[in-house]
């Protein structure tokens, strides 16, 4: 295997594990920091969040805009996150460019992938502000302080 596929395969795991990580800390977000009217015990917040589990990604944004009010910038962002998520998934050798064939398709997917990586990060992060912002935590590092701070421009409450 060349240095260019050994990036390539690596960036796709890499990118599959940040996807999930943000996947999750959505999941979290709704099911206990933004649980429906209707969870008023542990028990039902556990059983919504076992439901949350078994929603895609489109399904969980959905759920996040009824819950709460999301800035147009951050809601694009969403969007981009979850287009790309599912292109990542569904169809990955036909994002534009991509190719397993050439180095210069490598390259492309390697672009992508990145690209895909860093949105993770960044809307995983935006939803850990949320809650720390939700639960009023104190501060921990700066990064953390900057996307609470964050989290309370882009979301307002219904």
């Amino acid at each position: 295997m060349t240095p260019l596929q050994t990036e390539f395969y690596g960036r796709i795991g890499k990118t599959l594990l940040e996807i999930q990580l943000a996947e999750r800390v959505l999941q979290m977000c709704l099911s206990y920091f933004m649980p429906s009217d209707s969870a008023k015990t542990v028990e039902v917040i556990e059983a919504q969040a076992e439901a949350l589990r078994k929603k895609t990604l489109g399904d969980l944004v959905v759920l996040m805009r009824k819950r709460i009010v999301v800035a147009d910038d951050f809601d694009q962002k969403l969007t981009n996150f979850v287009n790309d998520r599912n292109a990542f998934a569904h169809r990955f050798l036909k994002v534009d460019g991509v190719s397993l064939h050439s180095d210069e398709g490598l390259k492309k997917g390697i672009e992508f992938l990145k690209a895909l990586s860093v949105r993770a990060v960044d809307v995983r992060k935006t939803i850990q502000g949320l809650m720390s912002a939700i639960e009023d935590a104190p501060k921990g590092d700066d990064e953390s302080a900057h996307y609470t701070e964050l989290a309370k421009v882009i979301f307002a409450a219904q």
